[in-house]
């Protein structure tokens, strides 16, 4: 048995996803206000953040009702969204959107049924977009002919035997399921695991 712990979406940050529509990006207002720091080396006083957020209207930038607040400065917010951007360049969302739109089409579940759901910025209820975690497992109960492939080192026929005859599936495939009813970030499963599809 193998298992991988996966973190869990906030239900009340978390980003709702319709296939079609463009991947949330993976780094926010909110990576950027944690990883700030003052020339002094303090960081930003969260509570002042959450009260902010409270005031705040619905899509607002709280980067610039930080600014407002006097707490950073205008060429502060210019930088933080410079790194945002930089962190976010880096993401290939192309291939990754194919990749969970083909899990979508070969689910069972029909597509109005999905709940996909990305990590959001962070909330009160849970500060960084996740609360707890779930285990992705992989489950091997193997036979003399998975024993004799082992043996005789045919590793690969090992697998696909486990996997056509043995009903064996990957972590990233036990997380199908998962990703599919809105309880983990796609995104998170191909960092901790591997690709969807695969």
């Amino acid at each position: 048995m193998y298992q991988h712990l996966i973190p869990k979406l906030c239900p009340l940050c978390s980003i709702e996803y319709k296939r079609g529509e463009k991947i949330p990006l993976e780094f926010g207002e909110w990576y950027a206000i944690k990883t700030f720091k003052y020339p002094d080396g303090r960081g930003i006083n969260m509570s002042d953040v959450f009260s902010l957020m409270e005031k705040m209207e619905p899509g607002g930038s709280l980067l610039r009702a930080i600014q407002r607040e006097r707490l950073i400065s205008a060429y502060d917010v210019s930088s933080m969204i410079q790194k945002i951007n930089s962190m976010n360049s880096d993401n290939n969302n192309g291939e990754f959107q194919v990749r969970l739109d083909n899990l979508i089409s070969s689910s069972s579940m029909a597509e109005k049924d999905t709940k996909i759901r990305f990590r959001g910025d962070g909330c009160k209820n849970c500060h960084q977009g996740t609360i707890g975690v779930i285990p992705a497992t992989e489950i091997l109960i193997p036979d003399e002919t998975f024993l004799d492939l082992i043996a005789n080192r045919k590793t690969n026929q090992a697998e696909a035997y486990w996997k056509s005859k043995l009903g064996g599936r990957s972590a990233t495939r036990d997380m199908y399921s998962k990703i599919l009813t809105g309880v983990v970030d796609p995104r998170m499963v191909e960092t901790e695991l591997s690709d969807l599809g695969t």
